[in-house]
């Protein structure tokens, strides 16, 4: 399911903030970035990130400001807001870019040949100061989409392009969250719920909310790869069906 589709819900998972570390633990291990191995998405006084914070957070990916991004992302309901607001949108950048290719070839021909700049400064694990320079829409030679890399929130304000591309870009990239709200899946999270899903596919959101009476919100977070991924699921199989010739494409 999660390599097919790139969203999964898990239910009923014990609501403490050890079991994401041990769930993981039973496939392989946790990727390590500069927010830690586990991370917990509640309202922090002092912030370094807007997910610490009861703001509306627009549709993104985690961390596109490494070469090499997070590919696997766990969220864990450990508390839920009584209030109005905090939950979880979340939609296919595949689908959406290749909506652009059929119906708006312009803006994807922007989105995927011309790079924008996403980075993090702060201190959390450490003193941090990450950058890297990409398209939105990252295709391979016969023009397969691979990836989408887009966070508005860390997205450098100063884009370092022709002036002539930069009013044509903003209309490509509104265009593109515009659709990725139209074809999104709502869903505020109770508490034992956790959900699984392709970082580099699926883009995320949340609605804001309240800190005040009834307002606490907790939810743990963590990444792993594909490659790890993959791996365990070739060992269950194996487990299941004997010995299981895999080719290079096989998953």
């Amino acid at each position: 399911m999660l390599d097919r589709y790139g969203l999964t819900l898990l239910q009923d998972v014990p609501c403490d903030d050890k079991q994401l570390h041990r769930l993981i633990n039973k496939i392989a291990y946790m990727r390590l970035t500069n927010y830690g191995s586990l991370f917990s998405v509640v309202n922090n006084p002092n912030p370094n990130n807007l997910a610490y914070t009861g703001a509306t957070l627009g549709y993104h990916m985690d961390l596109p400001f490494y070469e090499y991004s997070p590919q696997v992302q766990f969220l864990q309901c450990v508390k839920q807001t009584s209030c109005e607001g905090g939950a979880n949108l979340f939609s296919d950048g595949f689908y959406t870019a290749t909506y652009m290719r059929d119906n708006h070839p312009d803006e994807y021909k922007l989105l995927s040949t011309t790079p924008v700049d996403y980075y993090d400064v702060g201190k959390d694990s450490y003193d941090f100061h990450l950058a890297y320079r990409r398209p939105i829409i990252c295709v391979d030679k016969a023009d397969e989409i691979k990836a989408i890399y887009f966070n508005q929130q860390v997205r450098a304000y100063i884009l370092n392009l022709p002036l002539e591309i930069i009013q044509p870009l903003y209309k490509a990239m509104k265009l593109f969250y515009t659709l990725l709200d139209e074809n999104s899946v709502k869903h505020k999270m109770k508490p034992g719920e956790m959900v699984v899903f392709d970082n580099i596919r699926v883009k995320h959101a949340r609605t804001g909310y309240e800190m005040k009476e009834g307002g606490g919100r907790h939810l743990e977070g963590a990444y792993m790869d594909w490659d790890e991924v993959h791996s365990h699921m070739r060992v269950l199989k194996e487990h299941v069906m004997g010995d299981v010739y895999y080719s290079h494409s096989d998953q």
